[in-house]
This record gives C-alpha cells, structure tokens and sequence, in this order.
C-alpha cells in the first residue's frame, strides 16, 4: 500500500482461499456447513464436489487448488477414504501431506466422540480403520487441533479458527480492483504497460520463484532449461520434475562445455569473491542427476515417462531460463559474480507478437538445433 493515498491495508476487503480436505460422501453435511459459513465470511472454499471437469488427473487437479489456497483447513471423522494410489494412502492424508511440504498453514478438526460412532459411520475393512487411526493419533501428535461434535459446531469452529489465523498470518489473498487507492495505478503505467506488452508477470528480486515454478513444472509437457550449471535447479524442483517426466514431459538443458573458455571465464569472475565448486564439476555432475530423475519418474508410471536430454553450448550471455511448453517462462540475466538465484528474476507469460517467452523460445530452440547439428546432443 502507498502511505496517504486512500485506506490502510487493514481497511482492504481481502478474500482468502481455503481448501477443504476431508472425505466426501460421509461428510457432507459437514463439508456443505462449513462452506456456507467461509461464504458468509471473508473466504473463497475450494472443495472437490464443485469443480468442473478436466482432462488433468484427480492428484494434478487436487495440488493445482491446494496451490492457489492461502490456508488448508483438514476435517476428520470415522471414515479413512479413497486410496491415492497402491501405496495405501488415501487422498485426504495425501492432501494433508501435500499441505504441509508446500507450508500452507492448516488448521485441523477431529471429531470428538470417536468411540460412539456407529458401525455404518466406519470404513468396513480393518486395514483402512488401523490406518485411520494412525492419521488421528499423527494429527493429535503433530498439530494443535479442536474437536467438533455437529455440523453447526463445526462451521463455527472452523471460520472462528480462520479469522483468528487471517489476522495473525496474513495469506496472499484477492482484493476487489476498486478497492486499490486512488492514484496507485495511474502512477504505475509508465511501468506496467511495458511490462505487459512484454509478458512480464511480476519481478522477483532475489530469484525466489515461490509456487510458481512448482506448478508450472508439474504441468508442462515440454520443459527446457538453458543454464551455466543447472545443478542447483534440479536439486531444488527433482520432485517437480520428477511428477512432470513420469507423466510424459520432454525435459531438455543446455549448459556450457565443461572444458570451455565461457565456463572458465565464469569461474574467473566468481572466484575473487567468492569459493564455489568450480562450474566445470557442476557441469559434469548433470547427466547423472538427470538419469537418477528419470529412473524415479519410469519407477512411478513406467508406460508414460518422458524423455531426458542435455545439449552443450560454447557461448552464452550469462542467464538462466526456465520455459514450460511454449507459454511460460522465468528468466534471470546473472550479472557475476552472482548466482541466478541470487539475481532479479522475471516470470513471463505469453501474450503475442515479440514478447520475452517468445525470445526465450527462439534462442533456446535455435542454440539447440545449433548444438545438437554438430553432435553435442546426448539422450540420457
């Protein structure tokens, strides 16, 4: 907010998003209460009955809107659910699981009479009960939690739980256009209107991607990476990687000749202020993280697996780019003896004409064809 131009940010009419995770044909009673009172209030519920249909898979929707959510909010009762998978894990766990890697704040609601349900109010099968059990004594053991004993109870407790979280841990949120100051947006053109014309989404000024990066990659069927190493990036997105080459996903890199007077000359710059691992090890270390990566992703669905495949150029202004499919794309021009994550960093959309995605893809695909002309191309 700019001081003196309109309310504070307190006064702003923000709308958070909440994701509510717990099963469904038991519970929904329960689950259409608790929405109406999110409704009532300052909230936007994301729940699996009012989604419309889509090609993706159920996980890939599912972490999709717990992605887009400011808070998690994890109702249980007798029943354990679904299975996600062979592994035994049902969705509601999964999804509790999921919440917490990506650190969105989750607030939990066990049912209090657990010993008075009734037989039809339990799974039937006793592995499921054994492992609905274990999730209830993990949650009492890992979070702070509260119990609810009806519907109504439950819908009070959970929006009261919100508004008290909302005000201590502020989640990104929506705020209505009308409700920004006058003048902020007037005062921005100059800036904004280049930046859309070009596709630049937002800047970032330590190189943090935030969620984006995760749910770009998980999704995308082509992903390309043109990189001085790269090796810090797949260790930090492997998982999203991963998810995103076990579904079928092309993922191509270009980094420098290990032995090249470009990757010499970045160790040159980098070594007066700082003692790093020389890039030319970095380099070399890349085919075989990129074929433990494969291994996993064939583990996980063998019969639609992707492909891996690294290039190796000479020369390269000093940058990163990230591009997923032929829409999207981060980039960073590193200025040495800094790191791209180090670096201002730009996430850029497509929208026509000559904007940065539409660069980013020319140089990519163009240094590729040029490496891959004269053998520098290796399948892993």
């Amino acid at each position: 907010m700019v001081s003196g131009c309109g309310p504070s940010e307190t006064s702003v009419d923000k709308r958070y998003q909440v994701f509510i995770s717990s099963t469904q044909r038991d519970l929904a009673e329960e689950r259409q209460k608790v929405a109406d009172g999110l409704l009532r209030g300052k909230y936007i519920p994301h729940m699996m009955e009012r989604w419309v249909a889509s090609p993706s898979d159920a996980w890939s929707t599912i972490r999709r809107y717990i992605d887009q959510c400011d808070y998690f909010v994890l109702i249980l009762k007798g029943r354990y659910g679904s299975l996600l998978d062979d592994r035994g894990i049902s969705f509601t766990e999964r999804e509790y699981d999921y919440a917490c890697e990506r650190g969105i704040p989750v607030l939990a609601f066990l049912y209090e009479n657990i010993g008075n349900l009734m037989v039809e109010q339990v799974d039937e099968d006793t592995a499921r009960r054994a492992k609905m059990r274990a999730f209830r004594a993990r949650i009492e053991r890992e979070r702070v939690r509260d119990t609810w004993t009806n519907p109504s109870d439950l819908a009070y407790k959970v929006s009261a739980a919100l508004d008290a979280i909302s005000e201590e841990r502020p989640g990104i949120g929506w705020i209505r256009g009308d409700a920004i100051p006058d003048g902020v947006l007037s005062a921005t053109v100059p800036i904004l209107d280049p930046a859309r014309l070009l596709g630049i989404r937002r800047i970032s000024e330590d190189g943090n991607a935030d969620r984006m990066m995760n749910n770009h990659l998980r999704t995308a069927s082509d992903i390309r990476i043109m990189s001085t190493s790269a090796v810090r990036f797949l260790e930090i997105y492997r998982r999203d990687l991963v998810d995103a080459v076990s579904h079928g996903a092309r993922l191509r890199v270009l980094v420098p000749q290990p032995d090249s007077a470009f990757a010499a000359d970045v160790d040159e710059m980098e070594s007066e202020f700082t003692k790093r691992r020389p890039i030319a090890e970095e380099i070399e270390a890349i085919p075989d993280r990129l074929f433990d990566l494969l291994a996993e992703a064939r583990g996980i669905v063998p019969a639609t697996a992707g492909s891996a495949s690294i290039g190796y150029f000479t020369t390269h202004l000093r940058s990163t780019m990230i591009i997923c499919d032929d829409d999207w794309a981060w980039m960073t021009v590193t200025l040495p003896p800094l790191r791209a994550a180090e670096t201002m960093s730009m996430e850029c959309a497509r929208v026509g004409g000559d904007d940065l995605v539409w660069a980013c893809l020319r140089h990519f695909d163009r240094v590729w064809r040029v490496v891959d002309g004269r053998g520098d191309v290796r399948d892993v």
